[in-house]
């Protein structure tokens, strides 16, 4: 795990914490592949399998040897994994929302594609900022266009890559609460009964 970085991960099922969750992933960059990063991913929406399917994906797709650029390597891999659950979905029962955040750190730049619905925050400095800033909840399909960013993260800065859940339940105030307090169980006393949150933090001095 990149050095001077603190992760934390929490899942919230009908207000009940769960310490695991097919909806987020956090995966160390391989040896053969340390320039890549390391990859976040949280997701919303679909099933267990399809998660699952989505997770495995993108992961295989992003540190493969064909990879040759991070921003390359995350969008062909968010894509990849989109058209991976298409086909495992089955089409007399076709999903009606499936989002992800997935996100790649590298030194002190942070790099994160969203399929909507998704959801990352970002606190520096006292002031929380929403990528997007605005929410749509589209249908999915796997030729949904992806939004990227790049930031470079400060020392002190928290981020959180979350489920939507979090953006329609609280107000800004208790959403800066819950990441810097990092509780799942915070957003479920708050009627957010659903949650999955990836809590990253560049800690002000390396740990």
């Amino acid at each position: 795990m990149t050095p001077g970085i603190d992760v934390g991960l929490a899942s919230l099922v009908g207000n009940t914490p769960r310490p695991t969750s097919t909806r987020m992933r956090v995966q160390s960059a391989p040896q053969t592949h340390p320039n890549l990063g390391d990859l976040f991913l949280v997701m919303q929406g679909g099933t267990d399998k399809l998660c699952a399917a989505f997770s495995d994906a993108l992961v295989s797709t992003y540190y493969s040897s064909e990879t040759s650029s991070i921003v390359n390597g995350l969008m062909n891999g968010m894509k990849q994994a989109a058209h991976t659950v298409a086909l495992g979905t089955d089409l007399g029962d076709p999903i009606e929302s499936l989002g992800a955040s997935g996100a790649i750190i590298h030194g002190t730049d942070l790099y994160i594609a969203q399929l909507p619905p998704s959801q990352v925050y970002i606190l520096r400095d006292g002031g929380l900022n929403a990528l997007p800033e605005t929410q749509d909840e589209p249908e999915f399909t796997p030729h949904q266009e992806l939004e990227l960013f790049r930031v470079t993260i400060d020392r002190g800065d928290l981020v959180a890559l979350t489920s939507t859940d979090l953006a329609h339940s609280l107000t800004d105030r208790e959403i800066q609460g819950m990441i810097r307090g990092r509780s799942a169980h915070t957003a479920g006393t708050a009627s957010c009964p659903r949650l999955s949150l990836i809590h990253i933090c560049r800690c002000r001095r390396a740990i």
